[in-house]
């Protein structure tokens, strides 16, 4: 049973709620009632307007009475959501130039023989730029000495066989495709390039230029890099005057302008997204492009290449950019670098100590398929050349890296003032010849 205090207070808790629900309704027909006197709906508050509201850039475009309703009864054309851009894919590529092995630094890999004959170990050589090669989705580099096999008994110049142990070397540091088109590429003959593939394949390197088999010289190298097909292509002037294998034209690629137009047509129509071209073209120790490498870099472009890396005359030349029209009518950028110079070598000629680890960004659209070239840049190298134990070392030095660690008090035990000198130099050099006032970081 229900006391009669509790129900007159549940009198007055039901009379209060009436007297509020009355207030609250008597609110809402004060504000919206009055807007619509005929009861048609005509001045009902349409919420699409409110939908999305207009940026910044919009509100400020409007008139001064812009905001005053003008159109009563008709709701406002919907306003239409910013159109999303696709996220864009981008490959990093590093390109270098000429790896090269001269007699003295085959000495200076030896190892301590043991029971098993003798060693050779070039990981010291290339431990100071590991992380800059292996920073990039893609990692290639010219491959000029063969790996021919102790057999044939390791030289340097003028004809160059290298230890096997150096393609085990190139891959830990990073590198995933190789050039063997060049002018060393018959340096051993055909035992020479094929043994050169097989040591290379062994280590799990990939290489374009040369061929075992008719084959494998009529297939395209496409790569796959994060979803962007990547073309490789390789040509090379010549063979120092050593002739072809007989009856096998195809082992070495040599510049072709037939044969170029050929191939870059094929990887288009393989579906390549970009296509790269490294040309073993131009004059020796000449810092500027002669004539036919720029006819040739013209023609490749022609044809359809995206980026053209020159090597061969073991300096650095310049680059340049350009924007093109293609064969469909659309436009397109390009890149060509006439010569990356030396990545390693036992050279002591001037600046042929000076060569650049090469950064190219690719981007695709994945929405239209569109591939474009990105940013492009740079870190300069330095071979340093010294002793230790009696015998010479080389090593590739990241130019900003070594520099910045001097100024900050780190010293090089191996360098001298004079090897700091060289190297300053050797930046200011490079920097200017790209016109730019700051490598890549």
């Amino acid at each position: 049973m229900i006391s009669s205090t509790l129900f007159r207070k549940s009198l007055l808790i039901l009379g209060l709620l009436a007297l509020v629900g009355a207030i609250l309704l008597a609110g809402y027909l004060f504000m919206f009632g009055d807007n619509n006197p005929s009861g048609d709906g005509a001045g009902s508050r349409d919420l699409s307007d409110d939908t999305i509201p207009s940026s910044p850039r919009e509100e400020q475009a409007q008139g001064p009475d812009d905001d005053q309703d003008t159109t009563e009864g008709q709701a406002s054309d919907p306003v239409e959501a910013p159109e999303t851009l696709p996220q864009l894919q981008k490959v990093t590529i590093a390109a270098v130039g000429d790896i090269m092995v001269h007699l003295g630094q085959i000495k200076g890999a030896l190892t301590p023989g043991d029971d098993q004959g003798q060693h050779y170990d070039f990981s010291p050589t290339f431990a100071p730029i590991k992380e800059y090669i292996a920073a990039a989705d893609l990692a290639i580099g010219n491959l000029e000495t063969t790996l021919s096999g102790a057999d044939q008994r390791y030289t340097g110049y003028p004809t160059f066989n290298s230890p096997e142990e150096l393609a085990v070397a190139l891959k830990d540091v990073g590198f995933d495709v190789l050039v063997t088109a060049n002018n060393h590429s018959l340096d051993r003959r055909e035992v020479g390039i094929i043994g050169t593939i097989d040591h290379l394949e062994e280590a799990g390197i990939l290489n374009v230029g040369t061929a075992r088999t008719a084959a494998e010289a009529g297939m395209v190298t496409i790569l796959n890099v994060r979803d962007i097909r990547v073309a490789l292509l390789a040509y090379t002037y010549g063979t120092n005057g050593i002739p072809l294998p007989q009856g096998k034209p195809f082992m070495v690629n040599l510049i072709d302008w037939d044969r170029i137009r050929q191939d870059i047509g094929a990887a288009r129509e393989q579906g390549a997204d970009f296509i790269l071209t490294y040309l073993h073209f131009g004059s020796e120790y000449q810092r500027v492009p002669n004539q036919t490498q720029r006819d040739l870099v013209d023609f490749a472009f022609a044809q359809g290449a995206d980026i053209v890396l020159g090597c061969h005359p073991h300096v650095l030349q310049p680059w340049e950019f350009r924007d093109i029209e293609d064969r469909s009518g659309g436009g397109r950028r390009v890149f060509a670098i006439y010569s990356l110079g030396n990545f390693v070598s036992g050279m002591t000629r001037q600046h042929t100590d000076t060569g650049i680890i090469l950064y190219i960004d690719i981007l695709k659209n994945p929405d239209t398929g569109d591939a474009l070239l990105g940013d492009v840049r740079f870190v300069p190298t330095w071979v340093d050349r010294s002793y230790s134990r009696g015998t010479l070392h080389y090593r590739i030095l990241p130019i900003p890296e070594t520099l910045n660690n001097r100024a900050q008090g780190i010293y090089d035990p191996l360098l001298t003032e004079e090897d700091y000198r060289r190297m300053e130099q050797a930046l200011q050099e490079t920097l200017s010849m790209y016109e730019t006032d700051e490598p890549a970081p």
